[in-house]
């Protein structure tokens, strides 16, 4: 067994920088992770874990028990957020089957929920809670964890790191603290974090092949993080790093209250028309609405009155602010008009106030109309049965076909099996080569059963509105891995919904309403 060094450790950590406590937390890592070996039965069974993840999770679990002991409330925020959410403590775990859950103290489901939690981001397949080895190894964890309780030190730099000392009314540092607690916390860093990174170096590359200017790349990057930050979420919950933060904070805080301040991004195209003292008035190109910016968020960039800009804009406190891109224009062209019209438009679409009433009554006349075409929500067939399904339903409802011919066309190597089906809240939709996993018959083939239901929960194609149908159109069939799999997801759909596919928990309508 190879030993833990300060480098792991500092993986999970928000700051690189050498501290009085590591020494302590590095022992107690090792020493996990030599329990683990220790139990040749947790070894044995545990196939699927390498060395590489047994030092992973020591240093997670490590990190956990340094943030219960020092009080950075970082595990308690996600309680907060799922005892919101869904009325649990913790996702899976009822806490009646266990002693009372202590809130300033280290707690054994705790463990069980971030073994879990790692393996379900580390593997490509459903992993179940109840794994008698989860349970195992959190026992492990926490016996240890619970016998170092009175010697382990607080981190005073850690409590001080996730302490916001600014000032509650200037947005940028507000903005600065959310970053902090969002992606560098050893809880949602994992994925959000990881994300962010990903993205940024997507952009960095983008950027190198165009032989980008230096000073308008790093323009362009400074702008790409800002609007990576907001956008981003984890997969616990889907959370975005202001609903992390205002679980985060007290409730009844000023940096809450000035958080909730924060207004949806809205970027465009303007033209400065003048300044005072405080101010610039930026006039929008397409439709000349006047937005007052503070000038102090856009130092120490230099524009003046008469220059046209392309520009990020959030509202805080009452004011608008530079927060994101911001790029200066030689002049105005057609075409830059023609975008900023468009921008426009999609940033005020939802704003509008006939909209979602619009869109839900339109979602649901094309509701009526598969009804009366299919008698039924969910139908099966062979591939060219279902794309013919679905023109007579693109036809029936008078929209484009165009995006059937597409579809025929990137569908061409796929299995020779494919359904459709309507969601309330996403219109119609087709999937391709899962339809085993509602099988109502006696499945002849079990495996191939669990991988068409894992190709559901797996593939960004397939949306919430399938996964829903495939847990509540399941048919047992003497299938016990996949019962418990579809038994998890009757316990916790809305978790596990926002954790498989964190992209489309907002389930907005996927039609076109068009006159708005």
């Amino acid at each position: 067994m190879k030993r833990i060094f300060r480098n792991s450790w500092l993986e999970v950590r928000p700051f690189e920088k050498d501290l009085p406590t590591d020494q302590f937390y590095i022992r107690l890592c090792n020493r996990l992770k030599e329990l683990c070996y220790r139990n040749t039965g947790l070894v044995s069974e545990f196939k699927e874990l390498e060395e590489n993840d047994y030092e992973v999770l020591s240093c997670m679990a490590a990190a956990y028990f340094e943030d219960v002991v020092t009080g950075t409330g970082v595990f308690q925020t996600f309680v907060r957020i799922c005892r919101k959410k869904c009325g649990k403590t913790l996702p899976f775990f009822h806490m009646e089957e266990y002693d009372e859950y202590l809130e300033d103290d280290i707690n054994e489901p705790d463990l069980e929920f971030l073994i879990w939690y790692y393996m379900s981001l580390r593997f490509d397949y459903a992993v179940l809670p109840n794994d008698p080895c989860i349970a195992t190894m959190a026992g492990i964890f926490f016996e240890e964890l619970d016998a170092q309780w009175d010697y382990a030190p607080e981190n005073q730099q850690l409590r001080d790191f996730f302490t916001f000392k600014g000032d509650p009314n200037d947005y940028f540092a507000v903005r600065t603290y959310m970053q902090k607690i969002f992606f560098s916390n050893y809880l949602t860093a994992p994925d959000a974090s990881l994300t962010l990174d990903d993205e940024m170096q997507l952009a960095i590359d983008t950027l190198a092949e165009q032989n980008a200017d230096p000073a308008a790349a790093q323009a362009l990057l400074s702008g790409r993080y800002d609007d990576l930050s907001y956008e981003i979420r984890s997969c616990l919950w889907g959370t975005t790093m202001t609903e992390w933060a205002l679980a985060y904070v007290e409730d009844d805080s000023e940096i809450a209250r000035n958080i909730l301040t924060i207004s949806p991004k809205l970027t465009g195209y303007f033209e400065i028309t003048n300044e005072t003292d405080k101010h610039y008035l930026l006039s929008r190109i397409s439709d000349h609405t006047e937005y007052r910016v503070l000038k102090k968020s856009l130092e120490p960039n230099t524009v003046k009155a008469g220059d046209f800009i392309q520009i990020a804009l959030i509202r805080w406190r009452g004011d608008w602010h530079w927060s994101g891109s911001l790029g200066l224009l030689p002049s105005i062209t057609e075409e830059n008009i023609k975008e900023d019209r468009q921008l426009t438009e999609e940033q005020q679409e939802f704003l509008h106030k006939d909209y979602w009433k619009i869109a839900r009554e339109h979602i649901e006349k094309q509701h009526d109309t598969f009804l009366r075409l299919f008698k039924k929500d969910l139908i099966f067939g062979t591939k060219a049965q279902i794309l013919q399904n679905y023109r007579e339903f693109l036809t029936e409802c008078g929209d484009d076909t165009a995006v059937l011919q597409r579809l025929e066309q990137e569908t061409k190597t796929l299995d020779n099996d494919a359904l459709l089906f309507y969601d309330e809240r996403e219109g119609a939709n087709l999937s391709f080569g899962c339809n085993e996993a509602f099988c109502s018959v006696p499945c002849l083939r079990p495996k191939a059963r669990l991988d068409a239901f894992e190709h559901i929960l797996f593939n960004p194609d397939c949306r919430i509105g399938l996964l829903e149908q495939a847990v509540k159109e399941y048919v047992p069939q003497d299938e016990p891995l996949l019962d418990m799999i579809m038994e998890m997801f009757r316990e916790d759909f809305d978790f596990l919904a926002a954790f498989y596919k964190t992209d489309d928990i907002l389930r907005r309508p996927d039609v076109t309403v068009a006159g708005l």
